[in-house]
């Protein structure tokens, strides 16, 4: 028997994949706009999408990162210090994210200041939107896949450790730069890995998280604990 194929035969498989691939998005429908926007929010299951719903295939949960991140601090690098008392109330514990430059992240915490660490907000192109949200799901590490305004292409990054959702696609997130405090993201809120890794064990699903083109208003006559 002659082991190689014929042009016909090759013609007929290319033919019959083409008629598989057609009947395929006749069957499950052209992505929608909430297709391309849920692109953004892929994570380490898998989505299924059909039409404007999305259906999460969840795995086992990812293992327990480093012991070091538990230990993490950041230093002081900003007008409101940690410890100082701030205006406001947004629950008993909440996230606060200021687009003043440096951009930063606060924890308040019994309206403390107990956290604070520098943080990239969206680029102009994808900015992270202003507004009350709260983290309402949570990843030890995850892939993330969209696209890029800026360079009009379409990006794919595994291994995205600490993730918190707290608007659609966009998450606070430990991403790699050489540098923080200013719009860098696609919308999401990054910080530098073991910020990020204090902070994921620190919030419950949950946290209220604020973000804002202002600083928290600390108390004028409250000063921080030496």
């Amino acid at each position: 028997m002659d082991k190689k194929m014929s042009k016909r035969d090759t013609a007929s498989i290319l033919l019959a994949a083409c008629c598989i691939s057609v009947a395929s998005i006749l069957h499950d429908g052209l992505p929608s706009k909430m297709d391309i926007i849920n692109k953004e929010e892929r994570v380490t299951h898998t989505v299924h999408l059909r039409g404007d719903n999305v259906v999460h295939t969840i795995p086992p949960r990812a293992e327990r990162p480093e012991k070091a991140a538990s230990e993490a601090r950041e230093t002081l690098i900003s007008n409101v210090p940690v410890g100082a008392e701030v205006v406001g109330n947004y629950g008993k514990e909440y996230i606060i994210v200021s687009k003043v430059l440096p951009e930063t992240l606060y924890l308040i915490y019994k309206g403390k200041v107990v956290f604070e660490s520098k943080a990239n907000t969206g680029i102009p192109q994808s900015p992270t939107p202003d507004g009350e949200f709260h983290v309402y799901r949570k990843y030890w590490s995850t892939t993330m896949s969209g696209f890029n305004p800026a360079t009009r292409e379409w990006y794919d990054d595994p291994g995205v450790k600490y993730a918190m959702y707290f608007h659609y696609g966009d998450a606070i997130h430990a991403f790699p730069r050489k540098g923080y405090g200013w719009p860098q993201s696609l919308g999401c809120v990054e910080l530098p890995l073991k910020a990020a890794g204090w902070l994921f064990l620190r919030v419950k699903d949950g946290t209220n998280v604020i973000v804002e083109n202002s600083r928290p208003e600390v108390v004028a006559d409250a000063k921080p604990k030496q």
